[in-house]
């Protein structure tokens, strides 16, 4: 459980944080890859760049909530 607790805490380090945008980016991709394979709408791009916008926001409301 000390292993979860340290990989979920509140303070990360810069590794962990990148580790983190590069799976979620890695994860987005492999959605978008997919759905552009079967032809469906909403390819790789849009994936990548939805991944993208939600990684921002969350950056900026935690660089919000440390000032509160």
């Amino acid at each position: 459980m000390d292993a979860l607790d340290a990989f979920f805490g509140t303070e990360i380090g810069t590794l962990q944080l990148l580790l983190r945008i590069g799976l979620a980016c890695l994860f987005g991709a492999l959605l978008g890859l997919e759905r552009e394979i079967r032809d469906r709408p909403a390819g790789l791009r849009t994936f990548m760049l939805g991944v993208y916008q939600k990684l921002t926001l969350g950056i900026a409301i935690a660089g919000l909530l440390a000032f509160i």
